[in-house]
């Protein structure tokens, strides 16, 4: 099976070093982390991936499958894994080794964008542990409801055969029950994000970089991530949120900068719709330049926003983790649920924004910054709790 189009569009395929062999462990020491998006260019996946793999017990070892553009992240990924380039999984003579695989972070299971990718590229690899009766665990991840034949059938045949399922929110495990799966193999953790740890505060770092893209951080401070994807088409939604941030700025003061949470260039990305908004703004707007940021860096970045606003759910949780309040323009059933738990203001849907009311909700989160600030604080705790549930079953078949 061929990589996704988008999923090749930042870099070409590198060649990959050779496998480092990790021996001398507990055969139940290491694992294959099967991709769900690793490395292409979405800072999300890194957010997630970093959490998980520092919740693993320390003797633990990991064969990860990464985009090739994981060359490009701001931060190297833990010595002790080894990393597999997704092209080599690609082969029609790969198999994967005799070791038991973790289907971990992103959302799998969701046909919101097509079925190309997750789905068809993930369900080609549980396919290939199921010929070879290699267990496979999910932890940790999302699950949206399929409603085509096509979708539901192919959860039958690649995904039916993972042993066990944590996953973010009670709404992923009714879900699941839908599609078949049985209820004792399911448990309710979290989005591994809200386990991630700072490695560095780069509070200080993120001020310096704001002051060089000319932003006064005594003036309030709005960060904009919007996405194009299957919606890029909706140049309606853009005029209107283009409409909300000029009256943002010319009557309430508010400086605008747009953000990239996935950097990867063309169309379908987050700069694609960035520049498209702004080219629609009469105000003057700053573009924060498009890489492959660190987690801390985000962190460090978003820090300093009164607000942000948000068409991705790892950005709305990186506005939470930063201490500052998401504005979200929900897309997708995994937006609407982040929401609900947040609850943080999220009237507009990217099918149909509404100037006057995206205005309304972030004046609402600016005004009552502190209250939204208490309850996203009760929110973060609960939700890193429940997250300490993701290796429940892992646990279980590994101790």
């Amino acid at each position: 099976m061929s990589i996704p189009g988008q999923m090749r569009s930042l870099t070409q395929p590198a060649t990959p070093d050779a496998p480092r062999l990790v021996s001398g462990l507990h055969p139940h020491g290491r694992f294959f982390q099967i991709s769900t998006g690793l490395g292409a260019g979405n800072i999300g996946d890194d957010l997630m991936a970093q959490a998980f793999w520092a919740s693993l017990p320390a003797d633990h070892r990991l064969d990860v499958e990464v985009f090739p553009a994981h060359v490009l992240q701001r931060e190297r990924y833990p010595g002790r894994n080894t990393y597999r380039m997704v092209n080599e999984s690609e082969s029609g003579t790969w198999n994967p080794a005799s070791i038991p695989g973790l289907l971990a972070c992103g959302t799998p299971v969701n046909e919101t964008e097509g079925l190309a990718f997750p789905m068809r590229f993930v369900g080609e690899r549980l396919r290939r542990f199921a010929a070879r009766d290699i267990p496979v665990d999910a932890v940790g991840v999302g699950i949206d409801r399929l409603h085509s034949k096509r979708a539901r059938s192919l959860f039958e045949s690649s995904f039916l055969g993972v042993r066990s399922w944590t996953v973010r929110t009670p709404d992923c495990q009714e879900a699941l029950t839908d599609l078949g799966v049985e209820p004792e193999r399911i448990i309710v953790g979290a989005d591994w994000a809200w386990l991630y740890k700072q490695k560095r505060d780069l509070t200080d770092w993120g001020a310096e970089m704001w002051a060089s893209l000319g932003v006064d951080l005594e003036r309030p401070l709005l960060v904009a991530n919007l996405v194009n994807l299957v919606w890029r088409s909706r140049t309606d939604s853009k005029r209107e949120i283009a409409r909300a941030l000029d009256a943002l700025s010319s009557r309430h003061g508010f400086q605008i900068a747009f953000f990239c949470n996935e950097c990867r260039e063309g169309e379908m990305f987050d700069r694609a719709a960035a520049e498209e908004v702004k080219s629609k703004m009469e105000r003057p707007a700053v573009m924060v330049p498009n890489y492959y940021w660190s987690p801390d860096e985000v962190l460090g970045l978003t820090a300093h926003a009164d607000v942000v606003v948000s068409q991705r759910y790892h950005f709305s949780i990186f506005a939470v983790l930063a201490g500052t309040v998401p504005v979200s323009i929900l897309r997708g059933c995994k937006m609407s649920g982040l929401a609900e738990e947040l609850r943080a203001p999220a009237s507009c849907r990217i099918e149909n924004v509404e100037s006057e009311r995206l205005v309304d909700d972030i004046l609402d989160a600016h005004r009552n910054r502190s209250h939204y600030l208490d309850r996203l604080s009760m929110a973060r705790r609960q939700l890193a709790v429940r997250a300490g549930n993701n290796l429940a079953f892992f646990r279980h078949h590994y101790r």
